[in-house]
């Protein structure tokens, strides 16, 4: 998927899958989206994307998306204090729960892409990686460069 090819059709998106969206709950929280591979492990970001963005957000309920939690171990660490309610649901169910959100944290991949952006946050922070899909420079292109609601997170996201 290249966000140019879509972007002039969002009304359009919207139609199509409006049963996969919820409306914003209005709710003073934030989801973060986590992503792992099995076989790809540039798609997980460091624990210090997610931090740094938590640490400067005021917000309520900390809810987190997730596959392949146990790939999460350190981060979950970190984020004990937020008392952080883990979704661990069938994947429409989390699609529709991350779209009422009024505050996303996304993470690599086209499920995190296609949530964030039909959904009707108000913030949605957004990670540019040195490897992995969210670069820009693959087939694959998925920053969204004309809404004002997403903030740019630079990330380098290299094996250590």
């Amino acid at each position: 998927i290249r966000y140019d090819y879509i972007k002039n059709y969002k009304d359009k998106l919207l139609y199509l899958y409006k049963d996969l969206i919820q409306e914003q709950d209005d709710k003073n929280d934030v989801i973060i989206l986590l992503r792992d591979s099995n076989s790809d492990s540039s798609f997980k970001l460091p624990d210090d994307y997610y931090t740094s963005i938590l640490d400067r957000l005021s917000f309520d309920k900390l809810y987190i998306s997730f596959d392949h939690i146990e790939k999460h171990k350190s981060l979950m660490a970190k984020l004990e204090r937020y008392q952080p309610i883990l979704l661990d649901l069938p994947i429409l169910d989390l699609f529709k729960i991350i779209t009422s959100k009024k505050t996303i944290v996304g993470c690599q991949g086209t499920f995190s892409f296609w949530a964030c952006w039909l959904s009707g946050a108000d913030s949605i922070y957004w990670p540019i990686t040195t490897i992995g899909p969210n670069l820009g420079d693959w087939a694959v292109n998925l920053k969204v460069d004309n809404e004002d609601r997403y903030t740019f997170i630079n990330v380098d996201n290299k094996p250590k």
